[in-house]
């Protein structure tokens, strides 16, 4: 019994980290592209993620997850859409770098990397003290 429900927790806990990462894309796609709506798909996605991984925690017994993949997730997602506007800045108009949409994709890449750093510390710390699984 207890493999299945570390089995169910761990599926859980994947399903809800895609969801997470599908909802920040699209909110930091539309923000840094300026569409102008934050998508409701996203909203929902985010949403229905957040209860999956509340599921995930409670059959893992892990409640340090409930802060750890989405701040993970979102700072993967802005590295991820930082790092895409400067590739395709780059390769097709690098005059654009000094524009608008040049700022926006330095500063989602100087973010999204220093998160993922800040967040890969505070897992290590978080696993060295005891308190993680």
């Amino acid at each position: 019994m207890r493999r299945i429900r570390s089995f169910m927790g761990q599926a859980l806990l994947i399903l809800s980290i895609v969801g997470f990462f599908g909802s920040f894309l699209g909110f930091g796609d539309g923000a840094v592209h300026s569409q102008g709506q934050i998508l409701l798909r996203s909203a929902l996605g985010a949403g229905l993620s957040f209860a999956v991984l509340c599921i995930a925690s409670f059959t893992l017994r892990q409640v340090s997850v409930l802060w750890f993949v989405p701040l993970y997730c979102f700072a993967v997602s802005i590295l991820i859409i930082g790092v895409a506007t400067l590739a395709i800045i780059l390769l097709r108009h690098w005059q654009l770098l000094a524009s608008r949409l040049g700022a926006a994709g330095l500063v989602c890449a100087g973010v999204g990397a220093v998160g993922v750093w800040a967040m890969k510390k505070l897992a290590r710390s978080h696993l060295q003290s005891g308190h993680g699984g």
